[in-house]
């Protein structure tokens, strides 16, 4: 089968003429078709294979297609992404979502006592410069926001077919330069209220290093995790959003204290 004339079929929307010439293809002249076309075109061909043929092409694919077309592969015909998801839902007992659900937030809440540590190695810094405490519930939570913003959008890429795990490095450059912008703005912002309220130049200018640090390291995870999720087949849903917090708690404050600690010279 020519390539070309394939895809110019796809673009023309001749769907019939290519579900047809899907049909009299043995399954493996097929899995090296997909391999050939570009992401868009495969997810269209893909979608119209016949279904008994959709789980032997799909187990022929590698770890990256099959990652990408998981979505296409597990919706059934006629079916839109809200219609399925709402079925998995609705139809999974309170006991499978809890049980799904209480092994990742009993490890989260244990692994929280690493924040507990980093707080209670600065607790000099704490007794030196007492103000410092006042920005931590800021710092995390901002943090915290961004990095779920990040995965939200991540997560419904992943489930609307528009990202899949090759696509890592081009999400990580487009979350640091919404980082950059972000973090300019907050920072910006924050910097003009410590000096209106505390007028103190130096606070200013260590909660704006640290929020801008904390923003670049809670985007680039929070587009992340989702993305490695969706590798070793786990659900981004689930699991994602309580990391994304725990580690960029932690982070934050790891980040604020030893700017801290170099900036204002206490110990």
């Amino acid at each position: 089968m020519n390539r070309q004339i394939f895809t110019d079929l796809l673009e023309m929307k001749e769907f019939k003429a290519v579900k047809s010439i899907l049909e009299d293809m043995d399954t493996a002249t097929i899995a090296e078709l997909l391999g050939e076309l570009k992401e868009k075109e495969r997810r269209e061909a893909f979608g119209l294979i016949e279904t008994p043929k959709k789980e032997k092409v799909f187990a022929q694919l590698d770890d990256d297609m099959q990652s990408c077309l998981a979505k296409t592969f597990t919706e059934k015909d006629g079916q839109n992404t809200r219609e399925v998801q709402e079925k998995q839902y609705f139809d999974t007992s309170v006991l499978i979502h809890a049980k799904n659900r209480i092994g990742w937030l009993l490890f989260l809440m244990l692994s929280a006592t690493i924040t507990q540590t980093i707080i209670a190695h600065y607790e000099s810094a704490f007794a030196a410069v007492p103000l410092l405490v006042s920005f931590i519930p800021m710092l995390t939570d901002t943090g915290g926001n961004c990095g779920s913003q990040s995965s939200t959008l991540i997560i419904r890429g992943i489930a609307l077919d528009e990202i899949c795990f090759r696509d890592i490095f081009k999400v990580m450059f487009k979350e640091v330069r919404v980082a950059l912008v972000v973090s300019l703005g907050l920072a910006v912002v924050n910097g003009m209220y410590i000096i209106l309220r505390y007028h103190n130049g130096m606070l200013a200018v260590l909660i704006a290093i640290s929020l801008t640090a904390t923003i670049f390291m809670a985007k680039l995870i929070g587009c992340v995790l989702p993305l490695f999720a969706g590798k070793l087949h786990l659900d981004p849903a689930i699991m994602a959003a309580p990391l994304i917090t725990t580690i960029v708690d932690a982070g934050s404050i790891m980040i604020y204290f030893t700017i801290a600690t170099k900036l204002l010279g206490v110990v």
